[in-house]
């Protein structure tokens, strides 16, 4: 099970405060995206945006 770091919470917290605009077309980078929950959070969000995820570690994006 994940759970999520306290950091991560304020950081998707903090964008969803910038970017009200819950239909804009946003395009996402997730560096060292592990499982990638916080591309997902946002993607859930936001309704036109698009992601890519990429992590160094095979292990962290079996996931």
């Amino acid at each position: 099970m994940l759970d999520p770091r306290p950091d991560s919470e304020t950081l998707i917290e903090e964008i969803l405060k910038r970017k009200t605009d819950k239909t804009a077309a946003l395009k996402i980078l997730d560096l060292g995206t592990g499982s990638g929950c916080l591309a997902l959070s946002l993607l859930s969000e936001y309704l036109n945006a698009s992601a890519t995820g990429a992590d160094s570690s095979e292990k962290a994006l079996q996931i």
